[in-house]
């Protein structure tokens, strides 16, 4: 048992010293605290990855090419005002070769007329019947619009209104290249991606580590410590580790600490008040089967002295000392054997009930335990007054428990309910198996009952109805039936009137 708290110690250990119980089996959907700890930093990375991603491959991924449509749009726009300052109505294919060639993402320029006829630059079979370009002579305002090429590429076609210094109007038309710029997006996204995915199993994997260490692994000694001290039952000396982690944890094997020492001292203060409780109980049963004795004692004081008086009559004849015949003395001593053999009976009966039980079950017949308890009250004045009936009994049912301690409960019903007739009525013993592998003994009787207000309460020490009772009785009574396993209650009578105690215990199978 773990020593007081103020006792010597080892530096970081309390009371308790362990050995390592045995692992216990888990359940298959079971987790840890590391598992769990796993599975909630997991599902809190992944939200984070999926967030950060989404934000970096689609709101930054959208936002890199509307740039580069963008720096298109004004890369057409500045050539569109070039072109109208420094060119004539087909003055500007120079202008057009240089520009297309210094941009590698410039796909065509073509330069058209209101009559939608290329002027110059890159002759394009769709130019014509691009209705970008209306629109262009139209607003006179540049537009754009993304397409597909020919071979699926994206591309972004800008059209730009040009007014010539000569006064003519044009319209630039120029095919700019999206594909490099969406390569160069996806492989940053791929990167993107890529680190994301390394954090996940970086930041994961020292997430485990780190709650294993400062976390699981001291619980984990902790609780096979207090198991194997729960296992051992408190016995010999033992030492509980204190938890090398957070404060928070050597707080709680400070606390359990604590905790094993005050139950190691309730536990033995339990122990006493139980060896007391155990003494006092069987003083009671003691004392309530002395009572019952006692009750006994008149009707075979009366027993008994019938067959005195006569046994002293037949000494009395035979010292007469005018004699007798041979015939006559031997039919006197059988007589007298037979009267001295039912003395010793009753009174063997009598010493056999009020000696102490010691808690002895074994198998024994129904039949025999209601022979023995009604041998033992017929000679009452309450039951002989009475009648008694025993209904038949299967000879096969049988019972494990203690004779003395079952008789000394169906012998406490009889007198009760012998005395409740007052010497009128009817007293009912019988038993039968019930369903459930159950026998019930029955103890009924014709008498005023128990009161309504009494019922709730009848099993209860110290409640009696009598004038000179002790209340003791029928609690006893159904603490000893619920030793041998069994439960004693009151019930209804088939009649209605009376009361009817029945014991129900379990049926001794072969």
């Amino acid at each position: 048992m773990a020593k007081s708290s103020d006792a010597e110690t080892a530096p970081g250990t309390h009371a308790v010293r362990p050995e390592r119980p045995p692992e216990r089996a888990r359940g298959p959907y079971r987790l840890g605290i590391r598992g769990l700890f796993a599975l909630g930093l997991a599902a809190l990375l992944t939200v984070a990855g999926v967030f950060a991603g989404l934000v970096m491959t689609r709101l930054v991924g959208d936002e890199a090419i509307r740039l580069v449509e963008q720096q298109q749009r004004l890369r057409a726009g500045l050539l569109g005002a070039r072109l109208g300052e420094v060119c004539v109505a087909g003055a500007c294919a120079d202008l057009l070769d240089e520009a297309t060639r210094s941009g590698p993402d410039l796909r065509a320029l073509t330069l058209l007329d209101a009559q939608f006829q290329a002027q110059a630059g890159s002759p394009s079979a769709d130019a014509s019947r691009d209705p970008l370009v209306a629109l262009a002579f139209q607003s006179r305002r540049l537009q754009s619009e993304n397409r597909d090429a020919a071979d699926g590429a994206p591309t972004q076609v800008v059209t730009v209104p040009v007014q010539h210094a000569d006064g003519a109007r044009v319209v630039l038309r120029a095919v700019f290249d999206l594909e490099p710029a969406h390569e160069a997006v996806l492989g940053r996204q791929r990167t993107v991606v890529f680190l994301l995915l390394f954090d996940f199993v970086a930041v994961l994997g020292f997430g485990i580590f780190l709650g294993g260490r400062v976390l699981v692994s001291p619980l984990l000694r902790l609780t096979d410590a207090v198991q194997a001290i729960a296992a051992r039952g408190f016995e010999g000396e033992a030492t509980l580790p204190t938890p090398q982690g957070p404060r928070e944890l050597e707080r709680l094997g400070v606390a359990f600490g604590e905790m094993l020492t005050r139950l190691r001292t309730q536990q033995q203060e339990l122990a006493q008040q139980l060896e007391v409780l155990e003494r006092t109980r069987d003083d009671l049963v003691r004392s309530e089967k002395l009572a019952t004795v006692g009750r006994l004692a008149a009707g075979v004081a009366h027993e008994v002295g019938n067959p005195l008086s006569a046994v002293l009559g037949f000494v009395e004849y035979l010292r007469d000392p005018r004699g007798t015949d041979p015939a006559t003395q031997k039919e006197l001593l059988a007589r007298m054997d037979r009267e001295l053999q039912r003395m010793q009976g009753t009174v063997r009966q009598l010493l056999d009930f009020s000696r102490p039980s010691v808690g002895d079950p074994r198998r024994i017949a129904v039949q025999d335990l209601l022979r023995e308890s009604v041998e033992l009250v017929r000679y009452q004045k309450a039951v002989r007054s009475v009648t008694l009936t025993v209904g038949a009994v299967d000879p096969t049912l049988e019972v494990f428990v203690d004779p003395q301690r079952l008789g000394q409960v169906l012998v406490n019903l009889l007198l009760n309910a012998g005395e409740a007739l007052e010497g009128r009525g009817t007293i009912v013993l019988a038993a039968e198996a019930e369903d459930e592998g159950q026998v019930a003994l029955r103890v009924s009787d014709d008498g005023p009952g128990v009161a309504e207000a009494a019922r709730a309460r009848i099993f209860e020490p110290f409640q009696t109805t009598k004038a000179s009772g002790t209340g003791l009785g029928l609690a006893i009574s159904a603490r000893l039936v619920e030793e041998a396993h069994g439960t004693l209650s009151l019930e209804a009578t088939e009649t209605g009137r009376g009361a009817c105690f029945v014991i129900r215990l379990p049926r001794a199978v072969a």
